[in-house]
């Protein structure tokens, strides 16, 4: 199992060739139990969110399973990072 798969399947507890089990909800569930700041959580859904509306729920699935341990463009900026 790759660190990614292994990634997905602990933190998400969904094997990552399932990809209807990555959700908003189920995200935002995870980064709760996980104590996420609740401000961080907020951002973090809306950026996605906007992925989502551009690229569809499918897309969005295979973008988040594709990430390689990137940190995803709209968190790079070390600006934005600090106000968090």
């Amino acid at each position: 199992m790759s660190k990614l798969d292994n990634f997905f399947y602990s933190f998400l507890g969904i094997e990552s060739n399932n990809l209807a089990g990555i959700t908003l909800h189920h995200l935002e569930q995870k980064m709760k139990d996980e104590k996420f700041p609740e401000k961080l959580i907020e951002e973090i859904l809306l950026e996605f969110d906007q992925i989502i509306n551009q690229q569809g729920e499918k897309g969005f699935q295979k973008w988040l399973t594709n990430l390689h341990y990137q940190v995803p463009d709209p968190f790079s900026s070390e600006l934005k990072a600090a106000y968090l």
